[in-house]
């Protein structure tokens, strides 16, 4: 389980790499109020295209998986103290691992709810309201 947590990690820096160097050119993800919730906390995301928005949504879905697995391996090891006197590891941290998985699965799940607007074609790539794009198959996109 130890094992398994350690990947998680790396796995989830391999994550982090990704996304931060996809800010710019087609890949960036831009911020966008509508008229009405221009003080809301709430900005939907609007994408170069289709495609940019997919693999982004693919990214977030999995990186938001791979943390659930990553505090089930914590609570595991957790519930089993035993596991840690047999092979300790005194570099992990399990309460901040856990509490920054978590923090991970709430960035993930706000983006992906953030790009619900522009697959419905409430907006465009432009930020225009009222898109005359057809909404994409939602199951397919999130």
């Amino acid at each position: 389980m130890l094992q398994c947590i350690r990947q998680g990690l790396l796995i989830d820096a391999e994550y982090q790499t990704w996304e931060d160097t996809r800010t710019s050119g087609v890949w960036a993800q831009k911020e966008f109020r509508s008229k009405q919730n221009r003080e809301s906390k709430f900005a939907a995301y609007i994408y170069h295209d289709l495609f940019i928005a997919f693999a982004w949504n693919t990214y977030r879905f999995s990186r938001l998986h791979m943390n659930v697995v990553l505090r089930r391996c914590i609570h595991l090891v957790q519930a089993h103290p035993s596991s840690l006197s047999q092979l300790p590891d005194p570099l992990l941290d399990y309460a901040e691992i856990y509490q920054e998985a978590t923090m991970v699965i709430e960035e993930m799940r706000h983006g992906i709810c953030a790009s619900v607007p522009y697959w419905r074609g409430d907006i465009d790539k432009l930020g225009n309201e009222g898109g005359n794009r057809k909404p994409f198959a939602g199951r397919l996109a999130l």
